[in-house]
């Protein structure tokens, strides 16, 4: 609970999986997107937890709800904002009709009110949801934090893990019914991943890797199987789809575990650096990830394989997140120089 530090495991581990999610993403065989999908998103709110440290007083709240507002909405609305403008260059044939003004501005904004990741609402919901795409998870682990930071507040720990499971069933059993703006159906069912957390920091990963690594990956697949065969499904958060819930969260945490202990074990070698470096600045990769489908789609899909043009999104996504860290490190060295001169 002390003062946030970076975890070279724990760059490590959203450095892999940001790859894995952009393998998620590309390949559609169902058995690699399952075990992908079964802990990947779990992993990212739960690590980015661990080192958060929450706050003490409604001032310390303030501070960091502003500061958390900046670094992932922010984000979100800028990705939102390109896409928009991308669109209206490319429909621009599509304003001569004045039916299609109004249509477009509308669902423009439905997309920013529900910032959801998936298009396909409930079917007993009366209104169809446009996708935000990748950058939901931002806005979830923006409202998800600070609500759980706000009750951390205000109540004990037995209270807090009873009100962190409520509002996970409640958030769960919501979202099969309707889809709540700002994806707020899907922040309460995360809850208990960001609880999680809080214990899962007490857990001395560095202690017999291998074997907590063996364990936690046996536990994961055995689940993932079981929920994989029986319901031909796998946790899936951006559409709702939690099968055999809370099973599918159990697998998910020992999911995370598995990767947080082979993390552990690859750190330390000098090929991990290019892999601890992407999870250090995965928010990079992220916002490259999001746009890379609407603006770049050309540069990857360049094969009828699949997996072909998997292995160049990797490569292309790449080459852009560098050139986008290299562009924020000028910005900042620029800024840096011009206060120097200001004083």
């Amino acid at each position: 609970m002390g003062k946030c530090v970076r975890v070279k495991w724990i760059d490590y581990a959203k450095g892999i999986t940001m790859l894995l999610v952009i393998i998620g993403h590309t390949i559609s065989d169902d058995l690699i997107r399952g075990m992908i999908f079964s802990f990947h998103m779990p992993l990212f709110f739960m690590l980015s937890c661990v080192t958060y440290r929450f706050s003490l007083d409604k001032g310390e709240l303030k501070a960091k709800t502003r500061k958390s507002f900046m670094h992932l909405i922010i984000p979100v609305i800028s990705i939102f904002l390109i896409c928009l403008v991308y669109r209206f260059l490319t429909d621009m044939k599509e304003w001569e009709s004045l039916a299609f003004v109004p249509a477009f501005l509308k669902e423009q904004f439905k997309t920013i009110v529900f910032c959801s990741g998936s298009r396909n609402s409930p079917k007993s919901f009366p209104v169809s949801v446009p996708a935000l795409g990748i950058p939901w998870f931002c806005v979830v682990l923006f409202c998800s934090r600070t609500l759980l930071d706000t009750l951390h507040l205000y109540l004990d720990e037995i209270k807090l893990m009873l009100v962190s499971c409520v509002l996970s069933v409640a958030g769960v059993f919501i979202g099969k019914f309707v889809w709540l703006p700002f994806s707020f159906d899907v922040v309460l069912a995360v809850i208990p991943f960001l609880y999680i957390a809080l214990y899962f920091r007490k857990i001395n990963v560095s202690e017999k890797p291998l074997f907590k690594f063996v364990v936690a990956f046996v536990i994961w697949i055995v689940i993932f199987f079981v929920i994989f065969y029986m319901k031909d499904d796998y946790l899936q958060l951006a559409p709702r789809k939690y099968p055999m819930y809370p099973l599918c969260y159990i697998g998910a945490f020992f999911g995370t575990w598995m990767l947080s202990e082979l993390s552990v074990l690859l750190c330390n070698l000098s090929i991990s650096r290019p892999i601890v470096y992407l999870g250090k600045y995965s928010m990079y990769m992220l916002i490259v990830h999001s746009l890379d489908s609407t603006l770049f789609a050309k540069l990857w899909i360049v094969n009828k394989s699949e997996y072909v043009n998997c292995i160049m999104r990797l490569l292309v996504d790449t080459i852009l997140f560098l050139l986008l860290k290299k562009c924020i490190d000028f910005w900042k060295i620029t800024k840096l120089k011009s206060a120097n001169i200001t004083q």
